[in-house]
């Protein structure tokens, strides 16, 4: 096009212009094609009695052309015409001899060569098709592109169901067949019930959210109820995240907000602080919990049950909050503290009623940590993406240092995984002794246990999951309670 918008065309061999007839100048919403040395078809995007094939450069009309699009391009059998329909998936194919259409569902890339047909699917293969008798010959897999970072990703206890969320797409897939139960759903958090039914947290900058109930085997979707948040002193919307079977406000929002992918938002540390829980089912109040004072940066887990607030040991705060363990504050009043030492609260996220806590003289502070988890007696702290430090509660001792990233865990299985590249490292919850491996021929980057701790989930770089049984790599050991 030119700066007026108007079509142009130039010889590519002698680089002069050649004119374009009139009605080929101007297009909206539409295309232009060539449909070979001598023709043009002309497509608009919305109607298909404006589109037609024309003489080329002569412009004399030829014939209509039953169809519209937003886009076209000519196939290796040039009697065939590619079209892609604005707005909506798939292509179409148009038979310029016939002028019959064909659509076909892909991902919008395909070709015809003879009367053989290669097109994408929308899950990824490659398929090709006798155009003479419309039946599928063969299908091959095509390696998918790499996925963003994750900005919600859950799995059902059973491992049935699996969502996740990267920015600008969403998906909730049957986890063992990879099948797409519905997509688009651009979700928060997300949460699964034991019947297998998942509650999605809507992203939204607005005053309401919905959480929606998607049943997984009928794909039905509903409102379950409306998220109404209110503003802070600060005029802010608080911070809505996950923990476990609730959705955890937190106000004044833009506090240091951590998550298993990291800081967030950071703002001021000092002041009134409230937590509330909110039940994913209902939306029903479970608890809430005030303080003034030092915030805590705290980290839920959407994987577990628990959440864990990290306190400058320092703080009045911490000193409070040690009194609520009796173990964490034997030690506490025996140790020697620093600006950069650190009292990590476990709650059970339901109730708010503290689990136990830890005193942990590594790092500089709880925000230099990116992802802190607890399950069982184990308190998990990852740093760097690279660095795993296992805590136990009952004790509060330091168990074991251990290199990976994306950790996971089970108290029932007594398992903790995490990757290191293409390679996942399962190791003994309690003593950090290293229990199997599994390598793959990608990197890992999510895995979540089944809730009773026999099987992983594995999801890797390129979009492939796996689910591995584990059942026979470790044992709880006697007496230990999960």
């Amino acid at each position: 096009e030119d700066s007026r918008g108007e079509a142009l065309a130039v010889d590519t061999t002698s680089g002069k212009r050649i004119n374009v007839p009139g009605s080929a100048k101007r297009r909206t919403g539409g295309t232009l094609c060539f449909a070979g040395t001598d023709r043009l078809a002309i497509l608009d995007g919305d109607n298909p009695e404006d589109s037609k094939l024309i003489s080329f450069p002569a412009g004399e009309s030829l014939s209509r052309l039953p169809i519209a699009g937003s886009g076209a391009v000519l196939a290796s059998n040039s009697r065939y015409l590619i079209v892609h329909p604005r707005g909506q998936p798939g292509s179409a194919i148009l038979d310029l001899n016939t002028r019959m259409v064909t659509n076909i569902a892909s991902s919008g890339d395909a070709d015809i060569r003879d009367e053989l047909s290669a097109s994408v699917s929308e899950e990824g293969e490659l398929v090709f098709s006798r155009l003479d008798n419309r039946k599928v010959s063969t299908r091959f897999p095509l390696p998918l592109d790499p996925l963003p970072p994750l900005r919600s990703a859950s799995v059902s206890p059973g491992l049935e169901g699996l969502e996740i969320a990267v920015r600008g797409a969403s998906a909730v897939f049957r986890a063992a067949s990879g099948q797409l139960v519905t997509r688009d759903i651009d979700p928060a958090g997300s949460w699964w019930s034991d019947d297998g039914t998942a509650y999605l947290r809507s992203y939204s900058r607005e005053q309401a959210m919905p959480v929606l109930k998607l049943d997984l085997k009928t794909a039905a979707r509903t409102e379950a109820w409306r998220y109404e948040r209110k503003r802070s002193s600060n005029g802010m919307f608080p911070a809505a995240y996950n923990s476990g079977a609730v959705v955890l406000e937190e106000s004044p929002a833009l506090l240091y907000f951590k998550t298993r992918a990291g800081i967030t938002s950071v703002a001021e540390t000092r002041g009134h602080h409230q937590l509330r829980a909110l039940d994913y089912r209902t939306g029903k109040e479970l608890w809430s919990r005030s303080s003034d004072g030092h915030f805590p940066v705290p980290f839920p887990d959407p994987q577990g049950d628990r959440l864990v607030l990290g306190w400058q040991a320092q703080s009045g705060a911490a000193g409070q909050a040690v009194k609520r363990n009796a173990e964490t504050s034997r030690r506490f009043k025996s140790a020697k503290l620093s600006e950069q030492d650190t009292v990590f609260e476990v709650l059970d996220a339901a109730t708010g009623n503290t689990l136990g806590g830890v005193l942990v003289q590594i790092g500089a502070g709880a925000e230099s940590f990116s992802c802190v988890f607890s399950a069982g007696d184990a308190l998990v702290l990852g740093k760097d993406g690279t660095r795993i430090t296992l805590y136990s509660l009952s004790t509060g001792e330091e168990k074991a240092r251990l290199f990976g990233a994306c950790p996971a865990a089970n108290a029932r299985s007594n398992l903790l995984a995490s990757a290191n590249g293409e390679r996942l490292n399962l190791f003994d919850l309690i003593t950090g002794a290293k229990r199997d491996e599994f390598i793959f021929s990608d990197a890992v980057i999510y895995s979540h246990f089944s809730a009773d701790g026999k099987r992983l989930l594995v999801l890797t770089a390129h979009q492939v999951v796996y689910i591995l049984d584990v059942s026979g790599v470790a044992q709880p050991p006697a007496g230990a309670k999960p």
